[in-house]
């Protein structure tokens, strides 16, 4: 977790909480060293959640055409989550919407 954003490991504390994931802790700083401290399976969900939260943060951020990334964080969701793509969505990814 070293090395991610502040802002993916606040917005994966967020969403691991909102699922009632993990322990109970206020902020993310709280949140990974309880979770770092356990070494349980939350370690890895907490770890997979920050990586998709820095390519949420990512794409956000995209002006104009998307690059690799963003376009591959897109099509991730919609694969493994079922995600329907937005209509701006899908004109970034070059396709009508459905």
């Amino acid at each position: 977790m070293l090395g991610a954003t502040i802002e993916a490991q606040r917005m994966a504390h967020r969403w691991l909480r909102a699922a009632s994931v993990g322990p109970e802790a206020d902020t993310a700083a709280d949140y990974a060293l309880a979770v770092c401290s356990d070494g349980g399976d939350v370690v890895a969900q907490f770890a997979h959640a920050i990586a998709l939260a820095s390519d949420e943060l990512h794409t956000r951020r995209q002006r104009g055409d998307w690059d690799d990334r963003a376009t591959g964080h897109v099509r991730r969701l919609m694969a493994d989550a079922n995600h329907v793509a937005t209509a701006y969505e899908a004109r970034r990814l070059g396709n009508e919407p459905t």
